[in-house]
């Protein structure tokens, strides 16, 4: 396998030879490319992305100095190091003009062997040194794609924008939330008859499919407290849709569990959801250092949880709060003032689909 590409451009086949035979005779493994003018020389260039050109100046069709500014046009071939071959009466004024052109060398007409051979390894190693800082920005990039997937993962996409460029964010007051909590009955029971990879995976699996809810609905998944699974619709963008998007993506986790504990082997035991939404205003942010956590604060939190804990099996129990904002798109049953815990007597609702 050839070390390095080298491509040779002179219109003089006589020319042309000398260096090649000269090139080729360094005691390197060279791969040697050829052209007869700056046009043809594009072409190879834009196929085989030399290691090096060497091009002399007067052409036909396209001389050196269009060449080199051809190269330079394009993001492939921008960074190869050009080294102009030039007549032993070439001016410093063109000099001048060919080095602002992109070249970054000169050789001067008869080559000669060792100063060839000095040039070459010059412009190699500057080769060499771009290719190992192509590599590196690719890694950055690549590391940088990672990070940022991880970090949407945690944060909502413009929080983590915001995070990324000023270090840190600013928690923000929301007053049209809801906020969806779910909570399986029974939970304790379930994990002692199933092996902990077992309990684990079937986790996962659910909460993977909640996440898909969520995101369908265009809610936040705030966080998952053991068995316990928390969204937020309405934030960190304002949504006038906030609560029949909430308890639409609460109604499609019940029927998922459903579907979910349908297709049970016998004897499984089954996952008994809890459902509670409410609607209100919260304070949202980041805490931590290391581990990022895009957390949800506020009374209208806290009715939520109770929402799920004082509802029923199967059921999306929702507040007085929330039925006034959603009446118009689902079927509800009212369920009277009934008393939460810490919160005295609230309005309760069952919902389903029109």
């Amino acid at each position: 396998m050839n070390d390095y590409k080298i491509l040779i451009v002179d219109d003089q086949p006589e020319n042309l030879e000398v260096i090649v035979n000269i090139v080729e005779h360094l005691g390197q493994n060279f791969e040697v490319l050829q052209a007869l003018n700056g046009k043809t020389a594009c072409m190879i260039a834009e196929e085989e992305v030399p290691d090096l050109v060497i091009t002399d100046w007067e052409m036909p069709v396209m001389d050196g100095i269009e060449f080199i500014k051809t190269l330079k046009a394009d993001d492939r071939l921008k960074e190869i190091p050009i080294i102009m071959c030039t007549g032993i009466m070439t001016s410093s004024e063109n000099l001048k003009t060919a080095l602002e052109a992109g070249a970054v060398d000169y050789i001067r007409k008869p080559v000669d062997r060792i100063e060839l051979r000095a040039r070459l390894q010059s412009m190699l190693a500057l080769s060499d040194s771009f290719k190992t800082i192509q590599k590196q920005v690719l890694e950055i990039a690549e590391e940088k794609e990672k990070s940022d997937k991880l970090l949407l993962n945690i944060l909502p996409p413009t929080v983590a924008e915001e995070l990324k460029e000023k270090g840190q964010t600013t928690p923000r007051q929301y007053e049209d939330v809801s906020i969806v909590f779910t909570d399986f009955s029974g939970f304790t029971t379930i994990s002692e008859e199933m092996s902990p990879s077992e309990l684990v995976n079937t986790l996962d699996k659910i909460f993977h499919e909640f996440d898909l809810i969520t995101e369908k609905y265009g809610l936040n998944r705030i966080k998952t407290i053991g068995d316990a699974y928390m969204c937020a619709s309405g934030l960190p963008e304002p949504n006038g849709e906030h609560a029949v998007k909430a308890v639409s993506a609460a109604i499609e986790m019940r029927d998922y569990i459903r579907t979910f504990n349908s297709g049970l082997s016998e004897g499984k035991p089954h996952w008994n959801v809890r459902i509670g939404v409410n609607s209100g205003a919260v304070v949202a942010g980041v805490v931590g250092i290391k581990k990022f956590a895009y957390d949800i604060w506020g009374d209208a939190v806290n009715v939520a949880s109770r929402m799920e804990s004082s509802g029923a099996i199967g059921k999306v129990n929702i507040s007085g709060t929330t039925f006034k904002l959603v009446e118009h798109h689902f079927s509800t049953e009212y369920r009277g003032k009934i008393e939460a815990k810490n919160k005295g007597q609230i309005d309760m609702y069952f919902v389903e689909e029109k």
